[in-house]
């Protein structure tokens, strides 16, 4: 298990994602974070299994879609 934690603005840099989506889809419940007062953080490990499951539900939704 990796330790790594990344605060909102790295955790936009590794999703490529903007800085403004990452704090409110935290805020939604939909990206995996903790608080350590009111910083927001994220653990690397957690974040790779978020896009892992993102992949499988997109390759799942492309299935579906076939006829």
């Amino acid at each position: 298990m990796e330790n790594t934690v990344f605060d909102s603005h790295e955790t936009a840099v590794y999703l490529h994602i903007h800085y403004d989506t990452v704090i409110k889809s935290a805020r939604r419940g939909e990206i995996p974070h903790f608080k350590v007062g009111r910083k927001l953080l994220f653990r690397k490990d957690s974040l790779d299994e978020f896009i892992r499951r993102q992949e499988e539900g997109a390759s799942a939704d492309l299935l579906a879609a076939q006829p």
